[in-house]
């Protein structure tokens, strides 16, 4: 009876089994041509080789799993960024429609009013020296130019009608 890799054993282990497990066992390791300690330890090792090869395969998996929780972190990031890309462009093209509005606006109420072009060209300048200035170091309507003379049309505007609007509640 003769065992693989039996040189080098010399330390002793002892398990109990049932008397049918023995017996099992005995005629096993006979069949293979093993002693009894020679076959026991062999199938110690193709156990542990199996455990081995089962870690392994669940370490595997854990990378496996590892890659498709990264795979799905990164479709959520570049699904993120279009959205974020899209909301960006959304802002961009809302800033340029609403830039519009105040010259609209303006243009407006220069059809329904003649200021002197000196009152218009003092507002553009205003206007143009509180845009270079931070929002935050100034209150964007001190020091607002109006036009005093708008006051005291008042009472001659309800007298006339020359389909021209002087009043907001004119619009409404």
């Amino acid at each position: 009876m003769t065992g693989d890799n039996d040189s080098g054993r010399t330390k002793r282990v002892t398990f109990y089994v049932s008397e049918n497990e023995q017996n099992a066992l005995k005629r096993e390791a006979q069949e293979q041509d093993k002693s009894l300690s020679a076959y026991c330890l062999q199938l110690i090792r193709r156990q542990r080789q199996l455990d081995a090869e089962e870690q392994l395969a669940e370490d595997l998996n854990v990378e496996q799993r590892l890659e498709e929780i990264t795979q799905q972190a990164i479709d959520r990031i570049n699904d993120s960024v279009g959205d974020v890309e899209e909301t960006a462009e959304d802002l961009r093209d809302i800033h340029a429609r609403s830039a519009n509005y105040p010259l609209v606006n303006f243009r407006l109420l220069m059809r329904q009013h003649s200021p002197p072009e000196t009152w218009i060209d003092d507002q553009f300048t205003w206007s143009r020296n509180r845009l270079r200035e931070p929002l935050a170091e100034h209150d964007p309507l001190d020091g607002l130019m109006t036009d005093d003379s708008s006051d005291d049309s008042s009472d001659e505007s309800e007298d006339r009608d020359d389909g021209k609007v002087t009043d907001i509640d004119d619009l409404i």
